[in-house]
């Protein structure tokens, strides 16, 4: 791959992808469309109204439009990829594009039937050195994001994660009462698994989602920080959280 950084913590740097996107015309992560269509097919109905965060230079929101999945707004912070986007897809008249960090979010509460997020969330942890205790700061940064999500959620609304993170990392995260979600795992891959977290939100966290709640909180209190020295590892291979 192309323009790979020298540390992990470069992707959660904007200047890093404002430089990738000036010249990257296209790039998924996770593979492509229809590895998980079949997940998608079943998750989406055509009149949702679908919010695809960190939307960069992927093909998914065009591959929803082809697909009967038209509604979807796409927020990136690169100014540079969301212009490029917006001119690269201008005859798909329902796609809307902006300029937008989802760490402040200018949408209104419940404007969205569905949120999707491809690796994005991802982008955030890649700093942390111990996927087992994530630091105050990521758990802070990840838990703005998430309120977020589910503020700009309907009710009865969908959040779908994509990911390389595994349920016993990632659920720490996302398992919390206040989002007033439950918690769906599904899987997609040969070879490499990858990861679908369905967020359901109006319904609440199961018996295992509360214990892991519990648990998650306890943690925190009783984190250290760790004294691993950032790797230079690819993100693909990196990221656990």
């Amino acid at each position: 791959m192309e323009r790979l950084p020298t540390k992990n913590s470069s992707y959660n740097n904007k200047e890093y992808w404002d430089s990738r996107f000036y010249s990257e015309e296209e790039y998924d992560w996770l593979g492509s469309y229809e590895q998980y269509q079949r997940h998608l097919d079943d998750l989406l109905h055509p009149s949702d109204q679908i919010l695809m965060i960190g939307c960069g230079n992927s093909t998914m929101s065009s591959n929803l439009h082809f697909y009967g999945f038209k509604k979807v707004t796409n927020i990136d912070y690169s100014e540079n990829v969301i212009e490029r986007m917006k001119k690269k897809y201008s005859e798909l008249e329902e796609m809307k594009w902006y300029t937008m960090d989802i760490l402040e979010m200018k949408f209104s509460s419940g404007s969205f039937d569905t949120v999707i997020d491809k690796a994005t969330l991802d982008t955030f942890l890649v700093g942390e050195k111990n996927p087992w205790a994530i630091s105050q700061e990521g758990r802070f940064t990840m838990d703005k994001i998430l309120q977020q999500i589910s503020d700009v959620l309907k009710p009865g609304g969908k959040f779908i994660s994509i990911t390389w993170s595994q349920p016993h990392f990632r659920k720490a995260l996302l398992a919390k009462k206040k989002y007033h979600w439950s918690i769906e795992v599904l899987t997609f891959g040969t070879g490499f698994e990858y990861f679908i977290y369905v967020m359901r939100k109006g319904e609440s966290l199961s018996l295992q989602d509360q214990k892991i709640e519990e648990n998650s909180y306890s943690t925190s209190l009783h984190s250290t920080t760790p004294t691993v020295e950032e790797d230079s590892e690819d993100f693909l291979y990196s990221i656990n959280v």
